[in-house]
């Protein structure tokens, strides 16, 4: 089960949705802010370290801030805390942070940290890193330095 969360927190927070306002700046940049407050997510999902599925309840705050500019580049940084419960009643507290850079080259970080409660009173924690970069050739390396 600590598997199935760790990677089920990370793929959930990564993938979570970015930004809705918007602002340009005079070099053609378009910014995009974006805050949540108690932002239910439910994500059905297959735990690719052991094959397992269940479903995962997410309930968010943060915000997220996507810098686009004419030159094709961009920055993103996301900052969420929140929930998290799964379908057995696994159950507790996360952190997130996540930063986009990049053009045709791109880097991608990405922290989360969880720790909670199984319906038994097991202690759950989990402390996720992985690094996602790409070339100008496309060629996509992820490194997971935690995780499973």
């Amino acid at each position: 089960m600590r598997t199935l969360t760790r990677v089920a927190l990370g793929a959930a927070l990564t993938l979570a949705v970015l930004g809705y306002g918007t602002a340009a700046f005079a070099d053609g940049a378009v910014v995009i802010h974006d805050n949540v407050q108690d932002e239910t997510i439910v994500i059905d999902f297959t735990n690719p370290c052991t094959g397992q599925t269940d479903q995962l309840t997410l309930v968010q705050s943060g915000n997220s801030h996507t810098t686009l500019r004419p030159h094709e580049t961009m920055s993103a940084h996301d900052n969420f805390h929140g929930t998290f419960t799964f379908r057995d009643g696994t159950r507790g507290k996360f952190g997130a942070v996540n930063t986009i850079a990049g053009g045709v080259n791109g880097v991608e970080p990405s922290i989360i940290r969880a720790r909670g409660t199984t319906p038994t009173g097991e202690p759950v924690q989990t402390d996720f890193h992985f690094h996602f970069t790409q070339n100008g050739n496309g060629e996509i390396v992820v490194e997971f330095a935690k995780g499973c």
